[in-house]
């Protein structure tokens, strides 16, 4: 059977089976399974029109389902569908049977070890999130004609032979990410307020911060977070989890005088400057730094 990386884009499931089988449990699923929605909610405040609510929308697997929704439906701005939603979908049916195949000959493998209930409810959890998720990503190459989607990081955990689910123990807390294959013990990561940040910060600077005339600070937008939210978070925390991914998506825009929404070109154009020059000064660290290591090699 060939490797997982042999599989072409319609048939992403071949040699599936074999790696989901020996893989131990992979240390990145977290960190993957953040690309992703990071990408849903990227693409998501992108297709909003400008001003949004500035009230806390918490982050849920409902609120995920949403995401995902609006992404297939409203693709990625400036993209075109190259066929109707109706022919995407049914395409992706077909190549969804794919997976089911597969799916179903592993669950004989993955359910002997699995003497409890909780486990096997666990594991048909799993394989549904899958399987929603490579429908949606069969569905959203069929309809924009493109090989990358927001969901190729879960295709590709899935390759290694890694299943992710979300689950939310309860309506007060933040999902879990579960992480599983056929043998290794089950893993969890919490999901943290990034994205409720992401999103508040988002709607503050479509309404307080339109372009570079109307920047604001980090700190000035702690502030504001703790005065209309007793949310209390540091700078290098925002800077984390909120201000970074939303540059990374390219929505908003920064320089040394603040943060704010890229609105016009030369939004974009100042932002790139700021931003170019700390390229260059780095690489002007990197050859000064090979210059001293040549220099105490010789």
């Amino acid at each position: 059977m060939s490797s997982p990386a042999a599989a072409d884009a319609r048939n992403p499931v071949e040699g599936f089976a074999t790696a989901l089988a020996a893989a131990p449990a992979s240390t990145r699923y977290a960190q993957v399974t953040h690309e992703h929605i990071q990408a849903l909610v990227g693409i998501e405040l992108q297709l909003r029109d400008a001003v949004s609510t500035t009230g806390r929308q918490r982050f849920t697997v409902d609120r995920y389902r949403e995401l995902e929704q609006a992404v297939v439906e409203g693709g990625l701005p400036g993209l075109d569908g190259k066929m109707d939603i109706d022919t995407a979908v049914k395409l992706a049916d077909e190549d969804t049977q794919a997976f089911d195949t597969w799916a179903g000959r592993v669950a004989d493998l993955a359910l002997v070890s699995m003497r409890d209930e909780a486990s096997r409810q666990q594991w048909d959890r799993s394989v549904a999130f899958a399987r929603n998720a490579f429908h949606n990503d069969a569905t959203f190459r069929h309809l924009y004609g493109v090989e990358h989607t927001p969901w190729t990081p879960l295709r590709d955990l899935l390759s290694q032979g890694v299943f992710v689910a979300l689950d939310q123990p309860s309506a007060t807390e933040y999902p879990v990410i579960q992480a599983r294959g056929v043998r290794p013990k089950p893993l969890e990561t919490r999901v943290d307020d990034r994205y409720d940040l992401q999103q508040m910060v988002h709607a503050h600077l479509s309404e307080h911060a339109r372009g570079y005339d109307q920047r604001t600070t980090c700190r000035q937008m702690c502030d504001y977070l703790a005065d209309n939210f007793s949310i209390i978070t540091r700078p290098a925390t925002l800077q984390r989890k909120a201000l970074a991914p939303l540059k990374r998506a390219g929505l908003i825009g920064s320089t040394s005088e603040g943060y704010f929404l890229l609105v016009t070109d030369e939004d974009c154009r100042l932002s790139i400057e700021f931003h170019a020059g700390k390229v260059a000064a780095m690489r002007r660290v990197i050859v000064a730094a090979e210059r001293m290591r040549n220099h105490l090699a010789s």
